[in-house]
């Protein structure tokens, strides 16, 4: 109605969009190794120091 391009045609949306992508993308990536890695610790530490340190990280947030 104003002239404007609809918001698929906004060049300043498509930058936002695909940063956001590529930011989610990149988080879940390096989350799951991240998860991999603590789980690894955990399972094979049990009993140990290291073991019972990350377990006790893992639950400080509840």
């Amino acid at each position: 109605m104003e002239g404007l391009p609809g918001i698929f045609k906004n060049d300043e949306f498509m930058n936002s969009l695909f940063n956001s992508l590529r930011l989610t993308l990149v988080n879940g990536v390096f989350g799951t190794i991240f998860g991999q890695m603590l789980g690894y610790i955990t399972a094979k530490g049990r009993g140990k120091f290291h073991g019972k340190l990350v377990e006790q990280l893992v639950f400080i947030p509840i």
